[in-house]
């Protein structure tokens, strides 16, 4: 399986309700990019600022449905983020938002930067 929904797990929100789409297979991923605009989040369990950072996402992702968000677990699933950091010709960081459009990247930030304001600019 190639995506899986990221949900809170409180607050009775479900998994279905998370507009943030877990990637878990590169392929999969390249292939759903398409040629419209994505935001890829890189995203640790073991980082608090990541934590906070995905809240940023989401508050995107939630204001922004047409704009697909794709997540990586770097921790899991490290082969996915080393495949996207070295496709995009970035610095490995986490957590950190890619802004992608036509499989090029156009934005990137990590840790503070990463923010639903800096997103929304980067689609500007």
């Amino acid at each position: 399986m190639g995506f899986l929904k990221f949900g809170k797990r409180s607050g009775g929100a479900t998994a279905e309700a998370d507009p943030i789409r877990q990637v878990t297979d590169t392929t999969e991923l390249f292939d759903a990019l398409g040629e419209g605009p994505a935001v890829i989040y890189k995203h640790s369990n073991r980082c608090g600022t990541a934590f906070r950072a995905l809240k940023e996402v989401r508050n995107f992702a939630s204001a922004h449905p047409e704009v697909p968000v794709f997540m990586i677990d770097v921790v899991r699933d490290r082969p996915v983020s080393n495949h996207v950091a070295q496709h995009f010709d970035v610095w490995h960081e986490s957590p950190q938002a890619l802004v992608i459009r036509d499989d090029r990247l156009i934005w990137d930030g990590s840790h503070l930067q990463v923010t639903a304001g800096a997103l929304e600019r980067a689609l500007g």
